[in-house]
């Protein structure tokens, strides 16, 4: 794959491919490639981001969240994640860090056989589809369980994760479309307090997120 960029004349080949990007302003932006090297765009060019001491970005995962203020949250290579922040001096200090998903968050997936058949599988894995912070610094994780392509979405506050709602509540069969659960959400955000808006995926433009209140 060829990674390039338009400079306002030109396609121009980047120094470094990336795989997930973070926009903060009309100049400052955040990436992080394949193996969790992180960069950052400072309006003039990318500059590699320094992580702090202990610190080791995931391989294969995403910058979740920037704030506007440049706070990251990122996950690490034990699955645990890290807020860090970004000083006037350009180094990064970790703010906190934020203990791994456990599985038995979600209890029971609810799956599928067949058409006819339903069945509550306990998951053995969790797969993070997006992540961001809150207005109060709560975290917040749009998942996947094993077993299950259903979104999931869990929180983060003082000591623990917490399922926002319960299996039973969605994924029955012939469930309405408001019952239905969401499936394959792509990007998460909290632009106010008490509010998760969630973006589905093959979106268009024009097309609304969907409003969730927290």
């Amino acid at each position: 794959m060829q990674y390039m960029h338009w400079n306002g004349a030109q396609w121009t080949k980047n120094d470094a491919g990336f795989e997930s990007f973070r926009k903060v302003s009309d100049t400052i932006a955040y990436a992080m490639q394949t193996n969790g090297t992180l960069y950052r765009y400072d309006g003039e060019g990318w500059t590699l981001v320094t992580l702090p001491a202990g610190v080791t970005a995931r391989a294969n995962s995403r910058v979740f969240n920037v704030t506007p203020d440049e706070k990251l949250l990122l996950q690490t290579q034990d699955n645990s994640f890290v807020v860090l922040s970004r000083d006037s001096s350009g180094a990064y200090t970790t703010d906190r860090t934020v203990p791994a998903i456990p599985t038995d968050v979600l209890g029971d997936v609810w799956t599928t056989d067949s058409v006819a058949t339903y069945a509550a599988i306990r998951p053995d894995s969790i797969t993070i589809v997006d992540g961001t912070i809150s207005s109060d610094g709560s975290i917040y994780m749009v998942v996947n369980g094993s077993s299950s392509s259903r979104a999931y979405i869990v929180r983060y506050d003082k000591n623990a994760w917490t399922l926002l709602d319960t299996a039973d509540a969605f994924d029955i069969g012939g469930a309405a479309g408001s019952e239905a659960r969401p499936t394959a959400i792509t990007t998460v955000a909290t632009p106010v307090s008490s509010t998760l808006l969630t973006l589905p995926p093959n979106r268009e433009v024009g097309d609304p997120w969907v409003r969730r209140a927290i």
